[in-house]
């Protein structure tokens, strides 16, 4: 497939992982999972603009797509740490499950994140907090 048909292809699949039924989002994630990290990176601000879409369902699939491009999610360490405060706890949790094994220089300037996720009511989100603030010598 030409670039120019990849782009359209990768833009078309993002306007679908907002798709009300998870199975579709699913099957989008996986097929943009499966797409290289280099067609993805001209995407990545339509990504990050569905980490603050309405449903908290859509945010998990943008994060899941983010998690599978590291060079993308490493471009993005700031936009994942804002759904630390999620109001989705499902949300917060696999934010916080995919910032745990980032390099604690790269975590630090998101020190003050982690410290308001030692009070979350998920404990799951709490122990992760307290680790990786730990690792940052931050506790």
């Amino acid at each position: 497939m030409p670039a120019a048909e990849l782009a359209v292809h990768i833009t078309e699949l993002l306007a679908v992982l907002a798709d009300k039924d998870a199975g579709v989002r699913e099957g989008v994630v996986a097929v943009l999972c499966r797409e290289p990290a280099a067609l993805i990176v001209p995407h990545v601000d339509a990504i990050t603009e569905l980490l603050g879409h309405t449903d908290g369902k859509t945010r998990h699939a943008a994060l899941e797509v983010l998690a599978k491009h590291p060079p993308v999610f490493k471009a993005c360490l700031r936009d994942v740490a804002d759904r630390l405060d999620d109001h989705e706890a499902y949300v917060r949790l696999f934010a916080a499950q995919l910032l745990e094994p980032i390099s604690a220089n790269e975590l630090r300037p998101h020190t003050a994140d982690f410290k308001k996720r030692l009070y979350d009511y998920d404990v799951n989100v709490r122990k992760i907090a307290q680790a990786i603030l730990a690792r940052l010598g931050a506790l």
